[in-house]
């Protein structure tokens, strides 16, 4: 029992260590305007304004078909592709905002980050979509963008 209180205890010191107050949390941008991805099946992945994002994640890109699909995009989905299998995902480590900056490279995970789903390999000629998230300090992550490439 006293092993458990001291966790506990740690955990909680942790917590305050890492800076779970509000004034810590780290802001983004206010919208993002363009995704860049480069060349190769290790691509370099920025976007402008230069600022941090609190998640990235890579999917296989479904082109939509408009006489198939007469469903309108949702907001926050791209317009031209759906979603398809999750092949990569990385998130901020310590969860306060946005602290992952631009020039990601894919499958490559930075120092301040968690990988949430391991990278799979990319295939050349396959399109993919990049979803980045951009949070708010009231939690909403409604500010991101997606991009589209093909290795």
């Amino acid at each position: 029992m006293r092993i458990y209180r001291w966790l506990v205890g740690g955990l909680s010191l942790a917590t305050a260590a890492c800076g779970t107050e509000p004034e810590s949390f780290r802001v983004g941008c206010s919208g993002i305007d363009v995704v860049e991805v480069g060349q190769g099946l290790s691509p370099r992945m920025s976007w402008s304004p230069t600022c941090s994002v609190a998640r990235l994640r890579v999917y296989e890109a479904i082109p939509r078909v408009p006489s198939e699909d007469p469903v309108p995009p949702l907001p926050g989905e791209h317009p031209d592709y759906l979603a398809g299998q999750l092949l990569w995902a990385i998130a901020s480590l310590d969860g306060l905002g946005n602290r992952l900056d631009p020039g990601l490279v894919y499958a490559e995970v930075p120092g301040n980050a968690i990988e949430q789903v391991p990278s799979l390999p990319l295939q050349a000629g396959q399109p993919y979509l990049v979803r980045l998230t951009v949070l708010s300090p009231d939690g909403g992550d409604d500010l991101g963008a997606w991009g589209v490439f093909t290795p």
